[in-house]
Order: structure tokens, then C-alpha cells, then sequence
């Protein structure tokens, strides 16, 4: 992605030890979904972000405050400590059976199927 904290968020990424690559717009985010370990969301405003579904169908670990309805698709963070404890949490796992237990009950199947149900009728 992109926005007004991107160069803040990259300079603070050099202290971590272990490493970050910001990706940017993509044409096709599948791509770079499949071949990433975690899926980090921050937003201020965003009421049904599709970018977390695209990540759960990927099955991906996610990280993101609740925003939206980001919480009725994951366990969201409620505050910027909770979402730093889970990132750190999220990039020592070693079990990715176990990060799959977070996702609640949204799938791409699922959720198509349900978009068509609001919009088609």
C-alpha cells in the first residue's frame, strides 16, 4: 500500500530483526499473497476491507486493528499495543496449522456466496 506513514513505517522496519518488504499496488495480489508468511492491515477508515478476504483466502496469518467490519472476519486488535503483541506473536509462530484458528468464518467461497445474496437477491 501506500499513504502519509509509509516512510515512517519503513525507517522503523529497519530495527526489526527479521526482514520486511513493502510491496506497493499490484495488479494481482494472489500473486504476492501466496508467496508472503503474514498480512499486516492498518487502517483508520474502512468499513469491509476485500484486501483481508483476499488474505484469508490465502490462508494467511492477519494482523489488523478493528476498523469496519474487520472484526466479524478476524479477531481484530482493539488498541495499537493489542496489534503490535499480535504481530510480534504472529511472525515467531512456527505452527501455521495453529495462525489458521484465527481466521473466524469467512472464506472467498463463503463470502462470494454472500455478496451475490446483498447484491443479485
Amino acid at each position: 500500500g501506500d499513504g502519509p506513514f509509509l516512510e515512517k513505517i519503513k525507517e522503523e522496519s529497519k530495527s526489526y530483526d527479521f526482514p520486511i518488504k513493502f510491496i506497493g499496488f499490484h495488479p494481482n495480489p494472489k500473486d504476492i499473497l501466496q508467496k508472503s508468511d503474514i498480512f499486516v492491515y492498518y487502517s483508520f477508515l474502512d468499513n469491509f476491507p476485500i484486501a483481508i478476504l483476499e488474505a484469508i483466502a490465502c490462508n494467511l496469518p492477519i494482523v489488523s486493528n478493528d476498523v469496519g467490519a474487520v472484526g466479524e472476519m478476524i479477531k481484530a486488535s482493539k488498541d495499537d499495543k493489542e496489534f503490535e503483541n499480535k504481530l510480534i506473536k504472529k511472525i515467531n509462530k512456527k505452527n501455521k496449522k495453529q495462525i489458521k484458528n484465527d481466521i473466524k468464518k469467512y472464506n472467498w467461497d463463503n463470502i462470494s456466496k454472500r455478496f451475490i445474496e446483498v447484491y443479485v437477491g
